[in-house]
């Protein structure tokens, strides 16, 4: 029987609490090999927290989490501002076959309105992605910054130099 680490003896089982009827085992000869204890993996120092805007701790885990929603909210924008600017043009150009296949009374040519009706269509797609474009980069940009914790430091310190005191400003980034 043995004592467990919670102070708790477990309960002898059948087998245990019955009398031995086997011979005792022999001594043995056998020379022990000291073997040596597990060794702990060396201690990593953890990161020292940073500071949100409003005081609290963030540890370095989250920030590496807004960062990777920072990259991909910035990814997701840029790629709505490409679509934005490809509709823009594409806008554009068939505002300019519709001027020039339609007149001042709106009597339009097939295919000014054809022109026409590529623009109804096309103007919610652009709207949305200048919207998400937008969005977008907006939030990466925020959460970017939000990321970076309290890494800038700029100090203002007064110093003793030979013609006096000096004044400088130190900035770590």
């Amino acid at each position: 029987m043995f004592a467990s680490a919670s102070g708790w003896t477990p309960r002898a089982s059948a087998d245990e609490t019955a009398p031995s009827t086997a011979a005792p085992p022999a001594p043995s000869t056998a020379v022990p090999v000291a073997t040596p204890a597990a060794e702990a993996p060396p201690a990593v120092a953890a990161p020292a927290p940073a500071h949100s805007p409003d005081g609290r701790i963030v540890p370095s885990e989250t920030r590496r989490e807004m960062r990777t929603l920072a990259w991909a909210s910035v990814s997701v924008g840029a790629v709505a501002a490409i679509v934005a600017i490809g509709t823009s043009e594409l806008l554009l150009y068939q505002k300019g076959v519709r001027d020039d296949n339609c007149d001042a009374q709106k009597v339009c040519t097939p295919r000014g309105l054809a022109a026409s009706e590529t623009i109804h269509t096309l103007v919610p797609w652009n709207t949305g992605s200048w919207i998400a474009a937008a969005v977008g980069l907006g939030a990466g940009v925020g959460l970017w910054f939000a990321s970076r914790g309290d890494r800038q430091q700029t100090a203002i310190g007064v110093s003793p130099s030979p013609s006096g005191l000096a004044i400088g400003v130190r900035s770590t980034f």
